[in-house]
């Protein structure tokens, strides 16, 4: 609501607020001073200033696509079945198989194979997600489905071993305890 004062009573009144403080004669000369300033600004100024500021919505990159995650099941399973197989055969009585892998654990401890597994698994889908994150998208599921294919050879060749017979190019040789 604006109140409108004759001109004696706002004389009044500004007088008694000068006589309270000396500062605020000229805070209200600037006040009154910028209202009546004759500066223009442009009208293309407002739209480039507001494009300058304005950053476009980055669509959020979602790698947690129904996809990945049968990609990543997919490989969770495969590996939770070379580790069946590799402990089922590194604990076998004849002593005849040793893991081929040169990272891997060797003594068929059940523990030892989990975690390798486990962190195996996680060592790929971080770098799938990594490779993900920075718009390698293709090369992220690659990735997932390079390793579902290198362990689903090792899980066919650890099911296929047995004692006795031995999978094509891998000549099998016992070891006799006896002389």
């Amino acid at each position: 609501m604006r109140q409108s004062f004759s001109r004696d009573q706002s004389h009044e009144d500004h007088q008694k607020q000068q006589s309270y403080s000396p500062g605020l004669h000229s805070e209200l000369l600037l006040a009154n001073h910028r209202q009546f300033s004759s500066s223009v600004k442009p009208d293309y100024l407002d739209t480039w200033i507001a494009s300058a500021k304005t950053v476009p919505v980055q669509k959020k990159d979602n790698f947690n696509t129904k996809f990945v995650i049968a990609l990543f099941s997919a490989d969770a399973t495969v590996r939770a079945l070379d580790g069946y197989s590799t402990v089922k055969l590194l604990n076998d009585p004849c002593r005849c198989f040793h893991e081929s892998d040169p990272i891997a654990p060797k003594g068929g401890s059940i523990a030892a194979e989990a975690a390798f597994q486990a962190g195996a698994l996680a060592a790929v889908y971080g770098g799938a997600w990594l490779l993900n994150r920075h718009h390698h998208t293709k090369m992220a599921r690659a990735l997932l489905l390079i390793d579902i294919g290198s362990e689903s050879y090792a899980v066919g060749r650890n099911f296929t071993r047995t004692r006795n017979v031995s999978p094509v190019g891998t000549p099998l040789q016992h070891i006799s305890l006896q002389k």
